[in-house]
């Protein structure tokens, strides 16, 4: 799996430079295995390069769970952020 890395979603910006990707995919990830869902965001602006894409597949129980999700992506940057059923995308 290219660039797969061990580490939280938290951690993303400590693993990749700025702007150095042009997506970031997470398939069936637990809402409650990110402890800090804003911090995750920030850095995954931090690594995008303009245009990236961010698709997530967020297994959450609840519609507070994806509130959060969305308003963390909005807050760190991201210009567009959609959510269907559980899955996220996002547009920097």
């Amino acid at each position: 799996m290219p660039n797969h890395v061990a580490g939280g979603a938290e951690t993303i910006a400590d693993h990749f430079d700025g702007g150095s990707a042009t997506s970031v995919v997470s398939n069936r990830l637990r809402f409650g295995d990110v402890r800090d869902w804003g911090r995750a965001a920030d850095g995954t602006f931090k690594v995008l390069a303009d245009g990236g894409t961010v698709s997530m597949n967020v297994w959450t129980f609840e519609a507070a769970e994806l509130q959060k999700l969305h308003d963390a992506f909005r807050r760190a940057g991201f210009s567009a952020v959609t959510i269907h059923n559980g899955s996220a995308r996002a547009l920097s």
